[in-house]
């Protein structure tokens, strides 16, 4: 048998959910379980999806970055290379998620000038992109 993260993750949670849960012997505990078994189901998701969310908001970011230098601050802009330029060391999530880190401090930094500057076409695309972002990161209940 081929173990996978996601899939198991699942079941285990069902597992809670289902077969222990309604055993336990307190209102409490049964809480616990259940609560338990949600955080593993959202574990779940996020295996199976977390290269590839992360990387699309890399890709979103970078496009929004690309089309924002010219008109931010060089305060800004000196910064921009090492994001627009940079991979992830390597496809682990950590690495992944340093890289996506990276991007959404720049991001805060040009949504900081595109508000103080009046930049609204610029503002409205960032939200757009937090949007974007937020559907893709969500947890399905």
């Amino acid at each position: 048998m081929i173990p996978r993260g996601s899939r198991a993750l699942g079941d285990l949670a069902m597992k809670l959910a289902m077969s222990i849960a309604p055993e336990t012997s307190s209102t409490f505990a049964a809480a616990n379980t259940v609560l338990v078994s949600s955080l593993m189901q959202c574990l779940a998701l996020d295996y199976d999806r977390a290269a590839e969310v992360r990387m699309q908001d890399i890709r979103d970011m970078r496009a929004l970055f690309r089309d924002a230098a010219s008109g931010a601050p060089r305060e800004i802009t000196n910064r921009m290379p090492a994001f627009l330029d940079a991979e992830p060391a390597s496809l682990r999530i950590s690495d992944i998620d340093a890289l996506h880190a990276q991007g959404l401090e720049l991001l805060i930094a040009v949504h900081e000038h595109a508000e103080a500057s009046g930049d609204t076409a610029l503002d409205h695309r960032i939200w757009e992109f937090l949007e974007r972002h937020a559907d893709r990161h969500a947890f399905a209940g």
